[in-house]
């Protein structure tokens, strides 16, 4: 290493530290990237279809409500203003539907959707059955569906929403949980690069400065004896860089004056 040229040794170190530090800014970049797209789904999937089951349970449980006024009034018009707003939050259940359909769902979310599904329509097509019994006079087959049957698959479909909202929330506390560490990862790598980016430059510092002022304190020391009229100096050449060129002129100098 001592025959290399000291441009070479500085550009070499410099290149070794340089290129730490870019690997630092690309690590730095991808642990970036990798957080914000984590970030992105645990908004634009996770938080999102939490929401949405919320408010879809919120449409359930007030369409319920209107659902035993439409049953027990007993004004046509009543009931009708009661079933037409019961079609607006069905519609709009409708909606968060197809929004979580829509949705990247993994394997046991799919599962549970699918269920929900299942149990809403059970739920709807009974009580569609309900006011047809109503509307046609039947009111104790109606009466049987409402307080049988209905209730029951009723309390099924919010059963099944309520586990995939269990199983969203745990899934957005996973995810969070994996970015929180995926975060931290990211900051211990972070750091220990930067470390050793610190460590190799001061390395490479200590190391180039000897390489060079020692030859040349020995160089100085040579030339003080010369002009001192001390021609004895034993002048060993331990290298072939500029210092050991300069040694070496020194040497040539000192042996020709001796002589």
């Amino acid at each position: 290493m001592k025959n290399l040229k000291i441009g070479v040794r500085l550009g070499g170190a410099f290149a070794a530290v340089l290129l730490l530090l870019t690997s630092l800014t690309v690590v730095g970049i991808v642990q970036m990237q990798s957080a914000s797209k984590e970030t992105d789904a645990l908004v634009n999937v996770e938080v999102r279809n939490e929401r949405l089951i919320a408010e879809w349970t919120k449409v359930i449980e007030v369409n319920a409500a209107r659902t035993a006024a439409a049953w027990k009034v007993s004004d046509p018009e009543h009931q009708k203003q009661f079933e037409q707003e019961m079609a607006v939050s069905s519609a709009r259940a409708t909606e968060i539907q197809n929004a979580i359909g829509k949705s990247e769902l993994n394997a046991e979310e799919q599962a549970l959707f699918q269920e929900v599904l299942s149990t809403r329509k059970a739920y709807t097509d009974v009580r569609k059955n309900v006011f047809k019994a109503k509307n046609a006079g039947d009111l104790e087959l109606g009466k049987r569906l409402y307080e049988g049957d209905m209730a029951v698959k009723r309390d099924i479909y919010l059963a099944s929403l309520n586990k995939m909202a269990v199983l969203e929330t745990r899934l957005l506390d996973d995810a969070a949980a994996h970015i929180r560490s995926r975060y931290e990862n990211g900051r211990l790598l972070l750091i220990s690069l930067g470390a050793v980016a610190i460590l190799l430059g001061i390395a490479c510092a200590c190391w180039i400065t000897r390489s060079i002022t020692r030859p040349i304190t020995r160089a100085v020391e040579v030339a003080e004896a010369v002009s001192a009229g001390d021609l004895t100096s034993h002048i060993v050449v331990e290298s072939r860089d500029e210092t050991g060129q300069l040694m070496h002129a020194l040497k040539n100098m000192n042996d020709k004056l001796v002589s």
